[in-house]
């Protein structure tokens, strides 16, 4: 209800045919936009005649009039006079605080309107959405976001359907409050409501990283690597190539770790000749180590071949030597150790 709107709702039957009069002649020049008209007539009684209701609602009046000025000030006074009136039951004036609250926001004192609508709900009365929404928002403007995070998660509860922006908000304070244990059920929980976001995958692989939960993390990012989240050019989320790389030699690493070093040798391999992963020394040692921990010398010999074309490193003519003599080329493999 507006302040506007509030005026209209007062007793006619409680209040004398002089006061009913007073009311009826501000109100009408409320409607017609003439708000000094309004405050003269209410400023023609003598406040002490007034009963405690009367008073109420003149001083109500007064601060719907000064709303609709944009005299925010004047209007959260007349509102707090209204209340101290005691006219109203306990229900009108807790209407009379929300408004105050929301008049407070509106002003600029955010957080002190914000307090007095989390008050109004720890009294007891409904938690409407908007209430919660308007707390959570202030707090996140303000950057109080431990105060806020409740309110937040209020605000995702009660929220049917929920949209992205609901979890988007809880993602944020998650992420800046530091709480990696609920930001990946989050994740996880996005990841099957939102599964064209790809780039949500790579958040979680991340969290299961910090969280030093491997196995996790390589189930995670098989998953990712299998449906193309690591696809540079179809991310439109994060497409910087660095990441990507460090994504599939992380995957790579992950199969050797857990015994299918064939598995990690082809998605290096692949990768490598689509240009995710660079090609340099180190990469290609990589690969030999992946194809000769998978006992198929003759892929690990040509990797270390490529190698060593353009490379006067003696490892890799030690690593090439080493695998021609796995593979029964003895000649080769004594060449390869003498260069």
């Amino acid at each position: 209800m507006s302040p506007r709107d509030s005026i209209l709702s007062y007793d006619k039957y409680v209040v004398s045919d002089a006061m009913a009069g007073v009311f009826s002649d501000a109100i009408a020049s409320v409607a017609a936009g003439d708000y000094d008209g309004a405050i003269t007539h209410l400023n023609t009684v003598i406040p002490e005649s007034l009963t405690a209701y009367e008073s109420s609602v003149r001083y109500q009046i007064l601060g719907a009039v000064f709303y609709e000025k944009a005299n925010y000030a004047s209007a959260i006074l007349n509102f707090e006079y209204a209340i101290m009136a005691e006219g109203y039951s306990p229900k009108e004036s807790a209407k009379l605080r929300v408004m105050i609250a929301q008049l407070l926001i509106v002003s600029g004192k955010n957080v002190e309107g914000a307090e007095m609508l989390a008050a109004h709900i720890a009294a007891g009365h409904p938690a409407k959405r908007a209430y919660i929404s308007m707390i959570m928002g202030v707090f996140i403007l303000e950057g109080q976001y431990e105060r806020a995070l409740p309110w937040a998660r209020k605000w995702f509860d009660a929220a049917e359907p929920k949209q992205r922006k609901h979890y988007d908000v809880l993602k944020f304070l998650y992420t800046t409050l530091d709480m990696p244990e609920a930001q990946t059920g989050l994740i996880k929980e996005m990841i099957e409501q939102f599964p064209e976001d790809r780039s949500l995958w790579w958040i979680l692989t991340d969290l299961l990283d910090r969280a030093e939960d491997a196995e996790a993390a390589f189930v995670a990012r098989k998953t990712a690597y299998q449906i193309g989240a690591f696809d540079v050019e179809d991310n439109t989320h994060i497409s910087t190539a660095p990441l990507a790389e460090a994504q599939i030699l992380k995957l790579a690493a992950a199969y050797a770790k857990y015994g299918a070093p064939y598995q990690a040798a082809q998605i290096l391999e692949r990768e490598l000749n689509a240009g995710t992963v660079k090609t340099a020394p180190e990469r290609l040692f990589q690969l030999h180590d992946y194809w000769y921990q998978a006992r198929d010398y003759k892929k690990a010999i040509s990797v270390m071949e490529q190698a060593a074309i353009t490379s006067t490193s003696g490892d890799i003519h030690a690593r090439l030597g080493e695998a021609f003599y796995k593979n029964g080329q003895c000649d080769k493999g004594e060449a390869a150790l003498l260069k």
